[in-house]
Order: C-alpha cells, then sequence, then structure tokens
C-alpha cells in the first residue's frame, strides 16, 4: 500500500478508537505511510460516500474526543487496495 492508493478496509475490522464501530467496507485515500511504525501504518482520507455513510452519532462522539472525522490512521494488513 503507496501513497495516492485506493484502498477500502477489510472485513473484521474496527475502529482503534471506538472498538465497537465496525470499519468494514470504508473506502478512501492513501495519503500518508508511517514505516516507523511496526507494523506500517497508513492515514487514509475518507471518500464522500464513506463520510456521507457515517452517523450523526458517531461524528458527534468523534467531535466530542477531538478526532478526525474524515481520515484515520489504520495498520496496513487492515486495507486494501482497490482495482483502478
Amino acid at each position: 500500500v503507496t501513497v495516492g492508493d485506493a484502498v477500502c478496509v477489510r472485513p473484521g475490522i474496527s475502529d482503534p478508537d471506538f472498538p465497537g464501530r465496525r470499519l468494514d467496507g470504508w473506502v478512501g485515500t492513501v495519503v500518508e505511510r508511517d514505516e516507523t511504525a511496526a507494523p506500517a501504518q497508513c492515514l487514509v482520507q475518507w471518500n464522500d460516500e464513506t463520510l456521507g455513510r457515517m452517523s450523526a452519532a458517531d461524528r458527534g462522539r468523534c467531535e466530542r474526543e477531538d478526532f478526525a472525522i474524515d481520515q484515520m490512521w489504520l495498520f496496513e494488513a487492515d486495507l486494501e487496495i482497490l482495482p483502478l
């Protein structure tokens, strides 16, 4: 997975900050990669469709916890590259 790749979150992956929230099928673009972390992590910018599916409760929870709504760091292994 490299910067610029369109990716989809693999089935069974939960939000690292809110373990009860499943991220299956969320789609976005890798905008940054951290290889100093073990395992490697990717910052994913969510696409408009994914952001549109996010519930108001989830948005509010992110805002209260001061988390970005439109981006998230995930392990590289949690992602699969989408075909062009």
